[in-house]
């Protein structure tokens, strides 16, 4: 149907909760101006409320509905939170919101109780290097399975993390430590 329900994507970092976001607003084949994405981090406060999310929600969407992504929304300060619970059921109807978060005990149950919550928990390390070894095969870099264990050690439970950890590490078609024989890493 292409619709959504308003969304609460929780858990570790590096998980795929941002990645599951863009999957789903690109499968909602909206114009991209019926999507606005705000980092909490950096836009945190009740003027982003007003000044940001409120204007882009109100103004005429191009399609079926909108959507506003507040990424770390966990970031939002407790007004900015309190302004949003009630515009959240107003525009219910032509807005969705997608908001994720590491900490989902800092979203207030209002909001928590107006989205569908889905947790992300860390994959298990064997999970998460077969992920690396497709990643690095794909790739046609060469690899000892000890040096990646070590980085799935380093990295775990942030999937992110570890393969932004091989790209760095990755040099002349081989995966090299970073403890020693690249500059870049340093674990």
């Amino acid at each position: 149907s292409q619709s959504i329900p308003q969304l609460l994507l929780s858990g570790v970092q590096g998980s795929g909760k941002t990645t599951l976001a863009q999957i789903l607003i690109k499968a909602m084949n909206l114009d991209e101006t019926d999507v606005l994405t705000i980092n909490a981090s950096d836009e945190r406060g009740i003027d982003t409320f007003r000044n940001s999310i409120k204007n882009f929600a109100t103004s005429m969407a191009i399609g079926r509905f909108k959507i506003i992504h507040l990424e770390e929304a966990d970031q939002l300060t407790p007004q900015a939170q309190a302004a949003m619970k009630r515009f959240m059921e107003e525009t219910s109807e032509y807005v969705r919101f997608i908001l994720t978060c590491n900490h989902v005990s800092k979203i207030i149950a209002p909001i928590r109780s107006r989205c569908q919550e889905l947790t992300f928990r860390a994959a298990n390390k064997n999970d998460i290097a077969e992920y690396l070894i497709q990643i690095l095969a794909f790739e046609n870099v060469k690899f000892d399975l000890t040096l990646l264990d070590r980085y799935v050690d380093y990295g775990y439970p942030d999937v992110r993390k570890i393969v932004n950890l091989l790209q760095q590490n990755s040099i002349g078609g081989e995966l090299k430590s970073p403890d020693t024989e690249s500059e870049t890493g340093d674990y």
